[in-house]
């Protein structure tokens, strides 16, 4: 069995599908229809079947990401580094940053022009 998307009338549709084979012919039988793949996304439904089944599951373990694991150390590589060295050196990672809680969402940024006389 497999979940398969279908697209009807500008929404996608989950199915749960079983495949098999009829006079040597594979087919296939829509066992059961979920609904709407937004719907259940928005309602938080598809985070809870998909754990609901995977305590049945017998090969496959199942991580929650968000209890499962922590994050001790990010590093920067490449470009990124990069740029966070210069910004750091040049005092702009420091400007930002106390700049940045001065903001009020959505973070918009109201900078002062100066006009340079000819």
């Amino acid at each position: 069995m497999f979940v398969r998307q279908t697209i009807a009338r500008g929404h996608t549709y989950l199915q749960i599908v079983q495949s098999y084979r009829e006079n040597g012919k594979p087919r296939q039988k829509v066992v059961c229809s979920l609904g709407r793949m937004d719907a259940l996304q928005a309602t938080g439904q598809m985070d809870d079947l998909v754990a609901s089944l995977a305590k049945y599951a017998t090969k496959q373990t199942w991580l929650d990401l968000r209890k499962d694991l922590s994050i001790e150390r990010v590093y920067r590589l490449g470009a990124a580094h990069v740029v966070c060295r210069m910004m750091e050196r040049l005092g702009l990672s420091a400007m930002f940053d106390a700049y940045s809680t001065q903001l009020e969402p959505p973070f918009h940024a109201k900078l002062n022009h100066r006009s340079t006389g000819n």
